[in-house]
């Protein structure tokens, strides 16, 4: 009866979240197609077969620029197989230029003339390849370590996937409120997330009580302290460029705000599921122990694994935002002005939010755990109703 139930929960899950996606996947497809027909503008996978250096050389300011002529061979599209000749700028600037040599692959930009290929130019390295070996790498470590387990896992990644690239980003994209769509998504994600990994039963409860009430107290922290430090979302990385997009309104400090919550949802989840493992084993082992004795246990695995989950959350953060604290230092910017810039400000709230929703977890996971497992009457009830 309990694998029933289960089953119906999570397709009920998968049809309330995927439903709306595709329906905001088919309106987009039929903006992107009606605006393609006016664009004569593609991109393809192509393959190198010689780079011939073109004496071209002129400044563009202060920068010597020089065109390689590239011969290529598409690999993908309505022109598979054709031969071509791209064209390759080589600035001074070292972070734009694209080096490439026989037998390399690029993706190439391609603008046609009717049913002819016009003028055409390399746009990037191609890179996809190696990140779907990387990926593959993960999956196969996953399956080999944790077996049925690791399976799960992917299961569990692959749905917060869809549902962030499915859901989440063409809703903001079509004008939804990036807070509003952010903690409904993300609600789904985490009933599927711990419902797949834990089952439908009382830890599962207590998991989902804890990491909802540790997302709201950092989503809540995260906006208040914002507003008050008039973080606005357009120094983040990438927020700036959405500006400059045509007939595309976003609330970029709703944005924000979001990316906050989003940035959270991992480390309270694992912290939460976490809890309920050890009260549940707890109680196995010492099924004479009442509530209090399983929350007291609950917050003693809470406490031990905080620290390590909160220095992860710092650790990954810092990393990000990497590059910008080498260039504060570079520059020998005083403390002052370093600690006070809206991304550096951005990054220490979006740590501290999270952290704050972790030490709120802990105590309402442990709190709900103990209770439903150490209530005997209740254990009865989820017993007599299977």
């Amino acid at each position: 009866m309990k694998s029933k139930i289960k089953h119906i929960f999570i397709l009920l899950l998968l049809f309330f979240i995927f439903i709306p996606a595709a329906n905001v996947n088919l309106a987009m497809a039929s903006t992107n197609a009606s605006g393609n027909n006016k664009s004569e503008e593609m991109y393809v996978k192509a393959r190198v077969i010689k780079v011939n250096d073109v004496d071209t050389s002129q400044y563009h300011g202060d920068q010597l620029l020089q065109e390689q002529i590239v011969k290529v061979e598409i690999l993908n599209g309505k022109f598979e197989g054709k031969i071509v000749e791209a064209r390759n700028t080589i600035s001074g600037s070292h972070g734009w230029n694209i080096k490439v040599k026989p037998d390399d692959k690029v993706i190439l930009c391609v603008n046609e003339e009717g049913k002819n290929i016009g003028e055409t130019y390399i746009y990037d390295i191609a890179r996809a390849p190696y990140v779907i070996y990387l990926l593959l790498l993960l999956v196969l470590c996953l399956i080999m370590v944790g077996r049925r387990k690791g399976i799960t896992s992917l299961v569990v990644l692959g749905i917060t996937i869809i549902a962030v690239y499915g859901v989440l980003l063409p809703s903001i994209i079509k004008g939804c409120s990036p807070i509003i769509s952010t903690v409904l998504v993300m609600s789904g994600v985490t009933l599927l997330t711990i419902i797949i990994t834990c089952g439908m039963t009382r830890k599962s409860l207590a998991a989902i009580f804890g990491t909802l009430s540790g997302a709201l107290i950092a989503g809540i922290l995260a906006i208040v302290v914002g507003q008050m430090a008039h973080l606005t979302g357009f120094m983040t990385d990438g927020n700036g460029m959405l500006l400059y997009i045509e007939n595309l309104k976003i609330d970029m400090q709703g944005l924000l705000f979001a990316s906050i919550l989003i940035s959270g949802m991992g480390g309270i989840i694992n912290i939460a599921i976490s809890i309920v493992l050890a009260v549940e084993a707890t109680q196995k082992v010492r099924p004479d122990f009442r509530a209090v004795q399983l929350i007291r246990t609950g917050m003693d695995a809470g406490r031990g694994i905080m620290g390590t989950t909160l220095n992860t959350l710092v650790l990954a953060y810092t990393g990000g935002a990497l590059p910008v604290f080498l260039l504060y230092i570079a520059y020998n910017s005083p403390g002052m002005l370093v600690f006070n810039a809206e991304f550096v400000v951005t990054e220490i709230v979006r740590a501290v939010a999270g952290g704050v929703g972790l030490s709120f977890t802990i105590p309402v996971t442990a709190f709900f755990a103990g209770i439903l497992n150490g209530n005997k009457k209740m254990e009865d009830t989820f017993t007599s109703s299977d």
